[in-house]
């Protein structure tokens, strides 16, 4: 009964291990949140924020625990925040970037106020942003989003891929985010609060959650194959993110297939071809989240069996050859000829 308990005992330390790898216990909501159910693909995290105050021009708030924007007469709160691209591969092509950031506390009642993201246009240091000499940001937003009901507690995002996609790019440089409140308000003002990544729980600071497309696949195989004989291909990628990834292979004789998902990018596949032709293979990659790359092509040709030709130039030279070595039958085969 005693090895019982510690077998049930061992079962349950070991089931929560593994379910802490995949999620710390704050993140099991935000994970969740997924129409999948499981953890985003790549998160980063901020890397710099702060907010600035209008009433109070000069002093630096880069080293609080929280995030404040508020828009009202002659008292407003902007943040501002970075987080730190440099992992991404340069080029890869971006399938969706959230800005996420949590809920920490409110100002009077702001549900249903817009809170707008907007790209930074100049650099700034979280040591030293003041209100007098913040940077500006892009005159139109990124993205927007609404306070939601019972805020506390809750996450809001912002979709920022097309910012992140031209800094990958490199035809946009980093200097982050601001959030900002559009609308006017006469005092009291509804605000909100965020944690930023001073926070010590580390599950609820800013974070920019990231899927990327996969690579356009690597084809390896054979160009000439006979009929009915199998052409063996070997497909590979790569996936910033890491996902299990699943090829779609298109053979061109009117057979095609997707193979199963796999942690390992690097597969074979195979196909035999019935008839005579030639066929520009096309296969393209996709991840477990939905992000597929372009199409990659590969040409084999199923050659038919060449007729033997009298006239070619090795038969001749095999001919002339037995010619000299046996001249009496040389000369049947010039009567022949």
């Amino acid at each position: 009964m005693k090895r019982k308990k510690i077998g049930i005992c061992l079962s349950i330390i070991v089931s929560i291990s593994v379910f802490s790898s995949l999620c710390t216990a704050e993140e099991i909501n935000f994970c969740q949140e997924k129409e999948n159910n499981a953890c985003p693909s790549a998160i980063l995290d901020s890397f710099a924020d702060a907010y600035v105050a209008e009433w109070d021009p000069t002093n630096n708030y880069g080293h609080v625990d929280d995030l404040h924007v508020l828009s009202q007469i002659d008292h407003h709160y902007n943040s501002y925040i970075k987080i730190d691209l440099t992992p991404i591969p340069q080029k890869t092509v971006i399938q969706y970037a959230i800005l996420k950031l949590y809920v920490s506390g409110i100002d009077d009642n702001p549900v249903g106020r817009n809170i707008n993201c907007h790209r930074v246009d100049e650099n700034w240091l979280e040591d030293t942003i003041t209100w007098d000499n913040a940077p500006d940001y892009n005159y139109y937003y990124s993205d927007t989003d609404q306070v939601p009901l019972n805020p506390l507690g809750k996450w809001m995002e912002w979709d920022v891929s097309a910012d992140v996609q031209f800094i990958v790019n490199g035809d946009k440089q980093n200097y982050g985010w601001a959030l900002v409140d559009p609308e006017m308000q006469s005092p009291p003002g509804a605000g909100v609060w965020f944690y930023a990544k001073e926070v010590n729980v580390e599950a609820k600071r800013p974070k920019l959650e990231i899927n990327a497309h996969p690579e356009e696949p690597v084809i390896q195989g054979s160009m000439k194959i006979q009929k009915g004989m199998p052409l063996t291909l070997k497909l590979d990628t790569s996936d910033y993110d890491g996902n299990p990834i699943r090829y779609f292979v298109d053979w061109r004789d009117g057979g095609e297939k997707w193979t199963e998902y796999e942690q390992e990018s690097l597969i074979f596949v195979s196909h035999i071809y019935e008839e005579y032709g030639s066929y520009t293979i096309r296969v393209k990659a996709q991840d477990d989240k939905g992000a597929e790359s372009g199409f990659s092509f590969h040409t084999v040709i199923v050659p038919k069996n060449r007729a033997f030709n009298m006239n070619s130039k090795i038969f001749n030279l095999i001919i002339n050859h037995f010619i000299n070595s046996f001249p009496r039958i040389g000369q049947l085969i010039q009567i022949y000829k």
